[in-house]
């Protein structure tokens, strides 16, 4: 049945383990760990540190981080299966499949790893007095000197290193930068702008070499999550700091890991069109797989 070789086929090709794998990762770092309040004790001689006002609204709310995942992923899908166009329409769609689940790999990875930086280091937030008093209020302290909340749930108020907008933002834009930069680029497909010879395709090769830069504007929407946080009083600059160098050494661990696999993947495919030749199997078109010269390795196996 077509339905379900079309199942053991994405079974076989797409990265659903690593998907899995990240969800678990988030979900462990999340509920399998707890803050530690003894680590940074705040007292009367450091309270001061975190006088920032609490803000009613953030510039930037973490739903909005997610929807902007989402709409990449959309993205992801609709260009491998409408614009690159490369193989059939089977080969499109897991591709964009992989793709679209290597930035939610990128999303859980970079969050589970700022969960468990938070609850080891458990750093008050800029409005740590704020949200202990429930406002403006006098602090009173205990017999240690450590101040007396009002609040009884002080657990997000211990999270302020490193900044998680600022992690998923930076990890999420530099894995769309890549595949932006590498698909229009630097990617050997068969669209019709980087391949016509008419004037129009000229001319569409014209606007795309102007507009460089645009492919950077993933990274640009993560710097500016990250700095909503500075705004909203959440986070100091060490914590964006720390958050945004997190996120670029996630987004490019992934980018590489997902092109790893997808090159994996389109090489069985040539392989075993040169061992079926009957039931030549259609490559599968992934991200730099076809940028290698396989031709000597061929002669030799034909041989």
């Amino acid at each position: 049945m077509p339905f379900v070789r079309g199942l053991r086929r994405f079974v076989r090709d797409a990265n659903w383990p690593g998907f899995v794998v990240s969800v678990l990762f988030l979900a462990i770092a999340h509920f399998g760990t707890s803050t530690n309040y003894n680590v940074w004790p705040v007292t009367k001689d450091t309270l001061d540190l975190y006088v920032y006002p609490k803000a009613k609204h953030e510039h930037v709310p973490f739903v909005f981080v997610v929807l902007i995942i989402m709409l990449y992923s959309i993205f992801i899908v609709l260009g491998e299966v409408f614009v690159v166009r490369n193989g059939r329409l089977a080969d499109r769609l897991i591709l964009g499949a992989n793709l679209a689940m290597g930035i939610w790999e990128t999303f859980f990875i970079a969050a589970g790893v700022t969960e468990l930086g938070k609850t080891w280091v458990s750093e008050p937030r800029p409005d740590f007095k704020w949200r202990c008093l429930d406002g403006p209020g006098a602090p009173t302290f205990g017999p240690n000197g450590e101040v007396q909340c009002s609040s009884k749930d002080m657990t997000d108020a211990r999270a302020s290193f490193p900044s998680g907008h600022s992690s998923v933002g930076v990890s999420v834009g530099v894995y769309m930068s890549a595949y932006l930069i590498y698909t229009v680029y630097h990617r050997d497909i068969e669209c019709f702008f980087r391949n016509g010879t008419t004037w129009k395709a000229w001319y569409y090769r014209q606007i795309a070499s102007a507009l460089y830069l645009v492919a950077f504007l993933p990274i640009l929407v993560g710097g500016i999550i990250a700095a909503s946080r500075l705004l909203d009083h959440r986070h100091s600059p060490a914590d964006v700091t720390a958050g945004s160098l997190l996120g670029v050494v996630t987004g490019t661990a992934m980018v590489f890991t997902v092109w790893s696999h997808n090159a994996q993947n389109s090489l069985r495919a040539k392989y075993s069109q040169l061992t079926n030749p009957a039931h030549p199997a259609q490559p599968n078109f992934h991200t730099g797989a076809d940028d290698i010269d396989l031709d000597e390795q061929d002669d030799d196996m034909i041989n």
